[in-house]
């Protein structure tokens, strides 16, 4: 019964409403080859986050000691990065510009910097003044979402909404498996997961955490990629019915008005507005005891409180669109350095030259720099029509970088060069190994 628990909650801390808009989004996209897309995502978006849990729950959920494999000074850059962007730079506003865009979906018209101040003052009063109203919200949230989720899926696959639209699109694949990175939970599961440790420690489970942790981790994959896959194939449904362009938002209420009519779109409309609450106060705390631990206990959980709630309500008029477009080059320079962790931290003793470890995490970071700086340039270009000389001469130098990289066409320019830097430093550190044997036997002898 306790691995059900933990892993419906689990389950629960990574179901946010502002992941349910993204496979939707990939199933129209690729229409005939949703199959493909929603596996992809998948990979992403669930299999690497069950990953980065476990790998997290190895270090016993302490995100310092997770980090710090990468090296003493760039392990401080990394963590700084995981907690902004999973933070307030991307993921806490994107909780409120979901939800303002699921009232315009919907037919409530609101002013947007009202609402947001509205949103986040709740998240503040909520997550300084721990209250059992979030629980409760949270408690029967998650069945009403899942519920209301189930029907849609099952009349979306008895009575689809249209013909699936066949198309031949390239890297379809590859593709998907980037866009998984848009859920950030692979980064979100380094903030959830000591809260889920504690919580199989408190149970009793000091001494066989890891096997609660990986039953329970099971239970979570296996709902998130029902839920993906299914949402993919009803955003593939759309594909022949709907022409023009739509929002990720406005594409979800679409299936449900089109599915469960006028009262369905409106019950999964209010549900989605209050996960997206719920993981705003759950990231808002977590994230003050992070952001507080790293800058010494000097400002004290509250004030970082306020800054977060401050800075991500600012950052959320934006709308998820933008959120989402700005946020792409920084993660392209995050998950590269996630997987990096995620891998190293379950092996990690059994490499005796850390060097090792550093040099790739070298490598990949100066690459995934060069990529994101370019992809950054860009989009900044693209949204805000800003550039100039200087940049644009930058733009094109990393540019012509990246795409003398193997595998750049498929989104992933630092495979190669992680692997040939692995293969030459465990070859390297091991000849030197062996001379300091000889010398030393030598002396000896």
């Amino acid at each position: 019964m306790d691995i059900l628990i933990i892993g419906f909650a689990l389950f629960a801390m990574f179901f946010g409403a502002g992941n349910l808009i993204f496979p939707a989004t990939l199933g129209r996209l690729y229409a005939s080859s949703w199959q493909i897309a929603g596996l992809g995502f998948s990979i992403t978006g669930v299999g690497l986050t069950l990953l980065a849990v476990l790998s997290m729950a190895k270090k016993r959920g302490d995100i310092f000691t997770f980090t710090k494999i990468s090296g003493e000074k760039f392990s401080k850059v990394i963590t700084f990065l995981i907690i902004l962007c999973i933070g307030p730079a991307f993921a806490l506003p994107r909780t409120a510009a979901t939800s303002m865009e699921i009232f315009d979906a919907v037919g409530f018209s609101i002013n947007h910097l009202l609402f947001a101040l509205v949103f986040f003052g709740l998240t503040l009063f909520l997550a300084i003044r721990p209250n059992n109203v979030i629980d409760a919200i949270g408690k029967y949230l998650t069945p009403l979402l899942l519920i209301t989720l189930l029907i849609l899926i099952i009349r979306g696959i008895a009575s689809p909404i249209g013909d699936i639209k066949v198309v031949k699109e390239a890297n379809v694949f590859s593709n998907s498996l980037l866009e998984g990175y848009n859920t950030m939970d692979a980064i979100a599961a380094i903030v959830f997961t000591p809260i889920i440790v504690k919580a199989v420690m408190d149970k009793g489970y000091e001494h066989k955490y890891m096997k609660m942790m990986s039953f329970a981790g099971i239970i979570a994959i296996v709902g998130l990629g029902f839920v993906y896959i299914s949402l993919t194939y009803l955003g593939a449904s759309t594909s022949s019915v709907l022409e023009g362009e739509k929002s990720r938002v406005d594409l979800l209420i679409y299936i449900a008005t089109e599915l469960l009519h006028g009262l369905g779109k409106y019950v999964l409309s209010i549900a989605m507005v209050l996960a997206c609450l719920t993981t705003s106060v759950g990231l808002t705390s977590s994230l003050s005891e992070i952001f507080n631990r790293f800058f010494g206990n000097k400002l004290g959980y509250d004030k970082f409180v306020i800054i977060l709630v401050l800075v991500s309500a600012i950052i959320s008029v934006g709308g998820v669109g933008t959120i989402v477009e700005l946020a792409v080059p920084i993660l392209s320079f995050i998950y590269p350095i996630a997987v990096l962790l995620i891998g190293f931290n379950f092996i990690d003793e059994k490499i005796k030259h850390k060097k090792i470890m550093t040099n790739t995490f070298f490598v990949v970071g100066v690459i995934s720099f060069i990529q994101a700086s370019r992809d950054m340039i860009n989009t900044i270009e693209r949204l805000f029509g800003l550039s100039n000389s200087l940049t644009n001469a930058i733009a094109s130098v990393f540019d012509k970088i990246i795409k003398a990289l193997p595998l750049n066409d498929l989104g992933f320019p630092w495979i190669v060069p992680f692997l040939i830097v692995l293969i030459a430093s465990i070859i390297f550190y091991n000849i030197i190994a062996r001379e300091k044997d000889v010398t030393v036997q030598t002396e000896i002898n």
